[in-house]
């Protein structure tokens, strides 16, 4: 569930986080940030849509199952996602960190 708000504020965070910036003087020239700020835009904008989310796990999943031993992805339950819900399968795991710490790399 998204945080109420969060995709409404990014493009104003994000100006008066430029806005700082430029006052402040901290980066250098030629270092592109108008550039960096829109691609960072765009890209939470993405973060934010979660319909697109959604139509991205259920891609993964569909190549996922192709090595049904080794991974699982868990279903998009699509009649309770939305725009700000993705809802998908609960299912038992572990966590990465507990993972990686028995025996990863």
């Amino acid at each position: 569930m998204q945080y109420t708000g969060i995709s409404s504020s990014i493009d104003s965070d994000l100006n008066n986080f430029k806005r700082i910036v430029d006052l402040l003087g901290i980066f250098p020239r030629g270092l592109y940030l108008n550039e960096a700020i829109d691609v960072a835009r765009n890209e939470l904008h993405w973060e934010c849509n979660y319909e697109r989310e959604a139509l991205y796990q259920r891609a993964y999943r569909d190549h996922v199952l192709n090595y049904p031993n080794d991974f699982y992805v868990p279903k998009v339950i699509d009649n309770l996602s939305s725009k700000t819900i993705l809802c998908s399968e609960f299912v038992n795991g572990r966590e990465i960190d507990t993972f990686m710490g028995q025996g990863g790399t």
